[in-house]
């Protein structure tokens, strides 16, 4: 038909185990389902017209992705408003356990939690160890997402948080957070997202 294009993806190998630690919940907040998902070789498209995400080249060419995260219940009824704010309401919320992207020349690894909102939008908080940094800041400048006076700014403002190693690798450690759709990297904001539109909601 005439309808919106979907992004392609190739993936060269998935896993996905799902574990459920007390089920049913006895109490609300409790952990009620850990997922673990292991995708390697991915290699995606996406269609013109597309809104751009920050890095979306990069993340079109990921080597490694491996997370686990628990989301604590009662689950949700459904993925639509009303069943999202009981399930916020009641007590839950999302924590990632691991992280670790590899993109080749820069590495994530991180922890965290995530909820939603009073307008049901994702408020998340994310503790990052980021191998290869200045590739992304210099990845964000060439697309267009941050001005070059910008990644000067953000360059000197993360020089007290990048740790060297024996051999001169650099890790930055930083708190990347996602509050009123605002994507933020410590306290600095990047860009406000566009909101999500969940069935049911005003």
């Amino acid at each position: 038909g005439d309808g919106p294009s979907l992004p392609e993806v190739m993936v060269d190998e998935f896993r996905l185990a799902l574990l459920s630690p007390v089920w049913p919940p006895t109490k609300a907040g409790d952990p009620a389902l850990t997922i673990e998902a292991a995708l390697n070789g991915i290699d995606g498209t996406l269609p013109e017209g597309s809104t751009r995400l920050p890095l979306g080249d990069m993340a079109q060419g990921i080597e490694r992705f491996h997370t686990i995260f628990t989301l604590t219940g009662p689950l949700p009824q459904g993925v639509y408003a009303s069943a999202l704010g009981q399930w916020r309401d009641q007590g839950g919320a999302v924590s990632l356990d691991d992280l670790l992207v590899d993109l080749g020349d820069v590495t994530v690894a991180g922890t965290g939690n995530a909820t939603l909102d009073a307008a049901l939008q994702p408020a998340v908080n994310l503790d990052m160890m980021v191998e290869g940094h200045q590739v992304l800041v210099a990845r964000l400048v060439a697309e267009g997402t941050i001005p070059q006076l910008m990644a000067d700014f953000a360059n000197q403002m993360l020089k007290p948080l990048v740790t060297t190693d024996d051999t001169g690798r650099e890790t930055l450690g930083i708190t990347v957070g996602l509050r009123d759709r605002w994507l933020m990297i410590g306290p600095m904001q990047l860009m406000r997202l566009p909101p999500i539109q969940w069935t049911g909601s005003q």
